[in-house]
């Protein structure tokens, strides 16, 4: 287990930038969803590496090349993080604490 800083992560906190999530952003871009337990991957064309985070910013689920079409849902989880795979870059792991 270990602290992530969350550096250069798009706050989804509304309505509108919680649909938007990744669509139409770059291929380095990483979003904090919240409040959410529950995501899916319609429309999208690529993987991504999924982090379900509770409210005391543990990661409790984790989720790595979840494949287009598809729906997460984690019920204990207050935020999501979500980024598009690669095999360059490291993701949270279960256990892990964030800080925001």
């Amino acid at each position: 287990m270990s602290s992530w800083q969350l550096t250069n992560y798009i706050i989804c906190n509304s309505i509108i930038k919680r649909l938007r999530g990744l669509y139409f952003r770059n291929e380095k871009s990483m979003c904090l969803i919240y409040p959410c337990n529950c995501i899916h991957t319609f429309f999208f064309r690529r993987k991504i590496d999924v982090a379900f985070i509770d409210k005391n910013k543990s990661v409790v689920r984790v989720v790595v090349g979840l494949k287009p079409w598809r729906v997460l849902i984690c019920k204990n989880s207050f935020y999501v993080a979500e980024k598009f795979s690669s095999n360059d870059s490291k993701f949270l792991s279960l256990g892990d604490k964030i800080i925001i």
